[in-house]
């Protein structure tokens, strides 16, 4: 399946779900940061056509990618009251894309990535750190994102926390 063969995608969501999901023109077309980030269409459409969801996705340009914006176009939601019921502190999802040539594919989410239940991995995590890294107002050099990785990697190794921070700054 490619972007291009999505017709619609439809969400079910829990009991928070919809504070993620409304009002419509913050979370489709978010014009700042944060409400991307906390923008259940906005993040499924970057997942949709990006493949993950990095810092990248929440800058300026992130934020008026035509891409983006368009697969938020084809996304729909609802609250589901059997989510509603099932929410305990997380609430579960079920989405339903739909392709141009009629088919479909579902599927219910109880354990989100992240979760106890499906927990990131150590290379997912230190993705994520490195691309946090690449944001950073003040540059951290490769050479002590490594540092920073290794040392966070073995945590227990590390005598002294102050080395952490000083790879930092």
């Amino acid at each position: 399946m490619e972007k291009k063969d999505i017709k619609k995608v439809v969400i079910g969501v829990g009991l928070q779900g919809p504070n993620l999901c409304q009002p419509r023109e913050m979370r489709y077309t978010p014009q700042i940061a944060v409400d991307g980030r906390y923008s259940i269409p906005f993040s499924l459409a970057n997942a949709l056509v990006h493949g993950w969801v990095t810092l990248a996705n929440f800058t300026d340009e992130g934020l008026h990618d035509p891409e983006v914006l368009a697969m938020c176009e084809k996304i729909e939601w609802y609250q589901d009251e059997e989510l509603v019921r099932e929410t305990k502190g997380v609430d579960f999802s079920k989405i339903t894309i739909e392709l141009n040539d009629g088919r479909s594919f579902y599927q219910k989410v109880t354990d989100p990535l992240g979760s106890p239940t499906n927990p990131v991995t150590d290379d997912d995590i230190v993705a994520k750190f490195r691309d946090c890294c690449s944001h950073a107002r003040k540059p951290i050099s490769e050479e002590n994102v490594n540092k920073l990785v290794d040392m966070c990697l073995h945590l227990e190794d590390v005598e002294d926390i102050r080395d952490l921070i000083a790879l930092c700054c």
